[in-house]
């Protein structure tokens, strides 16, 4: 398997252990990187729910930066612009405590998912029959952009 190929034959085995810990670290950040940019470049993930944008964006967030690390959003300037901010913090703060590594791993799977056209729950029966190592994670509110949408 060539470094940064997102996985699309049922998982990332070899990558991570029984734990959730990688082994390959530099296989995870390589895989990680791919998928955000595919991503940015996917139709299918443009169109994804507003729900799947928000996970991708904690998701996201929280594997380059880790817990958030800022202030909840004011009400300040149009209220669409607020409501955006904060639904985007709500997101990121819903994954307070995951570890990065866990965090790039469900990114990976959902904007795998996403492409596949069958987006799943991190820790679902839907997750472990697309073959991803994952456990179960937190699930937090979900509405609007994805990363990079800042």
């Amino acid at each position: 398997r060539k470094h940064g190929d997102l996985p699309v034959d049922g998982g990332m085995e070899g990558c991570c252990d029984e734990d959730n810990r990688c082994e390959d670290e530099e296989f995870l950040r390589q895989t990680f990187l791919n998928s955000c940019e595919q991503r940015k470049e996917s139709p299918k993930c443009e169109s994804a729910s507003n729900e799947d944008k928000l996970r991708l964006y904690g998701l996201y967030k929280q594997a380059t930066v880790g817990d958030v690390n800022v202030p909840i959003p004011k009400a300040s300037g149009g209220q669409t612009q607020y409501y955006t901010a904060l639904a985007k913090w709500e997101a990121w703060s819903s994954m307070k405590g995951v570890p990065k590594q866990q965090a790039m791993g469900e990114y990976i799977f959902l904007v795998r998912a996403i492409l596949l056209g069958s987006p799943r729950r991190a820790g679902s029966d839907d997750e472990r029959s697309l073959g991803s190592p994952l456990g179960a994670s937190s699930s937090g509110p979900l509405l609007f952009p994805a990363p990079g949408a800042d």
